[in-house]
């Protein structure tokens, strides 16, 4: 079974709304595009085949594995609430400098500073309570590949997972917007 992991595409940044407590914005123009393409090239490789699609119940999450659905053929997108992004009550004036802080913060999250943050769990754990669910499931279901639209700290933490590498090591890798990783379990 694959394990195909996605970055939601770009979306509005819009700091009034940030400072306003509401992060969860929709995929700009862009971010649309870049999913779109993405799916024109996943359907090559994945179309055809027995498929579950899991999205983050953020709303960019949600677009983005909607546009992906809608291009495979896949019937349904299901969400799934340990996918989502971890809110920091991270804010700032400026988008770099509440970018810059949430990096920082969730570098530390990552590396057990910030140990239990709003989950009362690990990041590792969480991820790995995740990945448990998802291989269970695709086994059940006799799926030929499991679609994540996530994160970028998803992706780090599969990373660390499935790849052995240290989860310091692993929030050092680029993770684009509408990227894609791809693992075999």
């Amino acid at each position: 079974m694959k394990l195909v992991v996605i970055r939601h595409g770009e979306y509005v940044f819009d700091i009034e709304r940030i400072k306003a407590g509401d992060f969860n914005p929709e995929l700009s123009q862009k971010g649309k595009e870049q999913v779109r393409n993405l799916s024109k090239e996943m359907k090559s490789r994945f179309g055809g085949g027995n498929i579950a699609i899991y999205s983050s119940p953020a709303r960019r999450a949600r677009e983005s594995a909607a546009i992906i659905r809608q291009v495979l053929g896949v019937p349904r997108v299901i969400i799934r609430k340990r996918l989502r992004d971890v809110n920091l009550g991270l804010t700032g004036p400026e988008r770099a400098e509440f970018i810059s802080q949430a990096k920082r913060a969730m570098k530390e999250w990552i590396g057990g500073r910030l140990e239990k943050a709003e989950t009362h769990e690990s990041f590792l754990e969480r991820i790995r309570r995740e990945m448990d669910y998802l291989k269970k499931t695709a086994e059940k279901r006799n799926l030929s590949a499991v679609i994540v639209v996530a994160h970028e700290e998803t992706v780090w933490g599969l990373i660390s997972i499935l790849r052995g590498r240290t989860l310091p090591e692993a929030s050092e890798t680029k993770v684009d917007f509408a990227g894609l990783w791809e693992f075999q379990l």
